[in-house]
């Protein structure tokens, strides 16, 4: 594979873009430790990328601008990731940004090294940047798993993708169809890498960067930066998650598959579709596993895979307390489809929905299980162990781990009663006997949303044992609007404190000099810490004051550089619309003289059209010349031997006047052979017509100018039989002027067989001159 840019080229920006949470961050940190600039001021690292996003603040903050502008107003969804639930985004006035656009990319692209930039906004704007780069720049396309990206927006803790969950899939299809369709069209300058593959074979990702986008980077320098603290967390093989996401989610499943199609580096062969495993065990189960749910149905969708991943073998009881919510009802509807145990029942809250689970549960141990909580491994086989080895205890509890708005482990630590009596520190995900909750009297609906403390008091009054397993044994998302915010109203407090007490009073009163003690303590520790508090207090108060006579000179300060710097910035504004105006008439220029450059260049092209015509018809021309001149010289030729045979019967002529002019002498000295002469006469006369015919067809070859070798050779020929004719002639004559009398009838003779044609005439001619009859021999 040639590379599509030159190594040498550090001009064309490398653009990062990928869905966020896709792990651009990650990949855009390995650029820069290779050697790629990503711009000069970063956005700060913060809990939920404690590295850095490597995102440069300049085009971070253009596209937010874009994005703002191009999504509509009031349409819900999360506008500062370009998404709204109308799933609209207008991106017709953009064009008007890229002056801005130019005027970054040129202020970045400075120095001789690599250098780019990376925000996942710009995945929605990648046409935009494509033309505000020229059409030159490099782009690495990261996509990664959607039920990953899902899980990793939840753990952000952002109070919108707390409260709309369902959110997360349809960004990530959003986001990746314009990846894909813009790889489509740019295969030469992108490289599409699924996440998910690069983080195994980092390796291969460092070659496609310089094979394909010319990139001469170090790869070495991958072995610094590897994300080895598993915060690149993954969901692979034929994990429940990703049946269930692909039956609740299937266009999302289906453009993954596009993706690892089409992409550069693919994560084809790390996941399937294992279909939705919906396992109902044929014998009684040990652990039944009951999910309440009321319209939280993409977070009870990860409940469920949590209990197909961490509990085979159980029992699942889906309650539907009433639900309205329309997405909600769809995915109960293909978990009902697929074969999972789903009850519909009014909306009767929490307390009742368990309840009717628990009822309905076959197996001797229950575990409740919020829909928008999630399993962890090995919690649910430890704790039935404990309850078959331990017949006195009746509730196994673990520790937990928190995510979305707050995250970290929580430590309850061993049970304690009086503890318990207190406040609720244990959750409703434990493991208990379905014996407690029935001598129990179920969950109490009055105490919402404290029912499940109201039933571990009952247990422990009734002398259950509770024990605790120091391992995390499930996820809890904490969210803005649920139950469990509620219990902090004061007034709430009471009620379901009393309401607990009077329910359970003996318990109360056995151990209440147990429960004064604590609270004298709690007192003693709270008078303490007051009164630390109360020093540090005043210690603070003093530090403030002098921090605020500080401050406030600090104030005057800023007051007078502020109004320097507006001063400056009203100069600044003033020179920069200059500079604008400026801009803009150069732009006009540029403008202009590039039309006249195209202008030159179409004619130019039609002047070389014309000179290769021109070329080409003197070419013709020339070869027409030659011809032409070819066939002059063999005009001249032919007129030559024209004249040569011209000059040859002249020559003829001549003798034969003097052979006259011999014949009127012979004819004068002869009388008796005057008259046979004269007989003659007419013979010679014919004979000299002959002669005109002869020179009449060679006047004729004369006009023939392209005639053959053949008729010059028969010319030549012709003239040399002229002039042996001639020579015999004059020898005629010469023997003439010897002999008067049969020498020059001899002579005669001889004449006529030379130029008489062959024949009759020529006979009786000879014979006339001989003598002899006609006929004779």
């Amino acid at each position: 594979m040639s590379p599509s840019i030159p190594v040498s080229d550090t001009r064309a920006p490398v653009i990062v873009a990928g869905m966020h949470r896709s792990g651009t961050s990650l990949v855009a940190s390995w650029l820069r430790e290779m050697g790629v600039e990503m711009g000069a001021e970063m956005v700060p690292p913060d809990a939920n990328n404690r590295h850095g996003y490597f995102e440069d603040t300049g085009f971070l903050e253009l596209n937010r601008r874009l994005l703002e502008g191009a999504t509509p107003g009031d349409d819900g969804g999360h506008p500062d990731w370009g998404w709204t639930e109308s799933e609209q985004l207008d991106l017709g006035s953009l064009d008007e940004r890229l002056d801005d656009a130019r005027e970054l990319i040129a202020a970045s692209a400075t120095g001789d090294r690599y250098w780019g930039w990376k925000d996942p906004r710009t995945t929605l704007l990648l046409d935009f940047w494509d033309r505000a780069s020229g059409g030159e720049a490099r782009y690495v396309l990261l996509y990664r798993y959607p039920w990953d990206v899902a899980d990793s927006m939840q753990r952000l803790g952002a109070d919108v993708f707390l409260r709309h969950p369902e959110y997360a899939y349809s960004i990530w299809r959003t986001y990746n169809r314009r990846l894909l369709d813009f790889h489509r069209r740019h295969r030469d300058r992108a490289a599409l890498v699924s996440t998910n593959a690069l983080v195994h074979d980092p390796g291969t990702f460092a070659d496609l960067l310089r094979d394909k986008l010319g990139l001469g980077l170090d790869p070495a320098a991958l072995e610094d930066v590897f994300d080895d603290e598993g915060m690149f967390a993954t969901l692979e093989g034929t994990d429940p998650l990703i049946g269930l996401v692909a039956a609740t989610s299937p266009e999302c499943v289906e453009l993954l598959a596009e993706l690892d199609d089409e992409a550069d580096l693919s994560s084809a062969g790390r996941w399937r579709d294992p279909g939705c495993l919906a396992g109902v065990p044929d014998d009684p189960p040990t652990v039944s596993v009951v999910l309440p749910c009321f319209d939280h149905g993409h977070f009870l969708v990860e409940a469920v895979a949590s209990v197909e991943r961490c509990a085979p073998g159980s029992e699942m009881i889906i309650v539907d307390d009433g639900s309205s919510q329309p997405a909600t009802l769809e995915i109960l509807e293909v978990l009902r489809g697929a074969g999972y145990n789903v009850v519909t029942q009014e909306n009767q809250g929490l307390a009742a929905a368990r309840n009717t689970g628990i009822e309905l549960a076959r197996g001797a141990y229950v575990l409740p299980l919020d829909a928008d909580n999630r399993l962890r491994a090995g919690f649910v086989s430890a704790a039935a162990g404990i309850l078959d080895a331990r017949p006195e205890v009746g509730v196994v509890y673990s520790d937990r781990r928190d995510f979305g708005a707050r995250s970290g482990v929580v430590e309850l630590g061993d049970f304690d009663p009086d503890r318990l009596l207190v406040m609720n520190y244990i959750d409703a995900c434990a493991v208990f006997r379905k014996d407690l909750w029935a001598t129990a009297g179920g969950y109490d609906p009055g105490m919402t949303p404290w029912e499940d403390w109201e039933l571990w008091v009952a247990g422990c009054e009734r002398g259950w044992r509770f024990h605790h397993l120091a391992e995390t044994g499930f996820d809890y998302r904490v969210r803005p609007g649920s139950l469990a915010h509620d219990a902090n109203d004061p007034e709430i407090r009471r009620r379901l404190v009393a309401r607990v007490v009077a329910r359970h009073e003996e318990i109360y009163r056995r151990r209440l000099t147990n429960l004064a003690t604590i609270a004298g303590e709690l007192a003693q520790g709270l008078i303490e810490l007051d009164r630390k508090r109360g020093a540090q207090v005043m210690s603070r108060d003093a530090e403030l004051a002098r921090r605020d006579q500080e401050i406030r000179r600090r104030d005057n300060e800023l007051t007078s550089a502020y109004e320097e710097i507006r001063r400056r910035d009203n100069e600044l504004a003033s020179a920069y619309e200059n500079t604008r105006h400026r801009d803009a008439e150069l732009a006009s220029a540029y403008e202009e003289i590039r039309k006249r450059d195209t202008d030159l260049v179409n004619a130019y092209e039609e002047v070389r059209k014309r000179d290769t015509e021109n070329v080409r018809r003197c070419e013709q021309i020339r070869k027409r010349d030659a011809e032409i001149t070819r066939r002059d010289h063999k005009i001249v030729e032919l007129e030559e031997a024209a004249g040569a045979r011209e000059d040859d019967h002249a020559w003829l002529e001549e003798k034969l006047a003097e052979q006259e002019t011999a014949m009127a002498e012979a004819r004068r000295g002869q009388k008796w052979l005057e008259g046979k002469l004269a007989e003659r006469d007419a013979e010679i006369d014919a004979a000299r017509e002959s002669l005109e015919t002869s020179k009449r067809e060679t006047a004729a070859l004369a006009d023939e100018l392209e005639g053959s070798r053949r008729s010059l050779a028969a010319a030549e020929a012709d003239r040399a039989e002229l002039e042996r004719r001639g020579d015999e002639q004059q020898d005629l004559l010469d023997r003439i002027h010897a002999s008067r009398g049969w020498r020059l009838a001899s002579f005669l003779g001889r004449v006529a067989e030379r130029l008489l044609p062959r024949g009759s005439a020529r006979r009786r001619f000879v014979g006339r001159l001989s003598g002899r009859p006609e006929g004779g021999r």
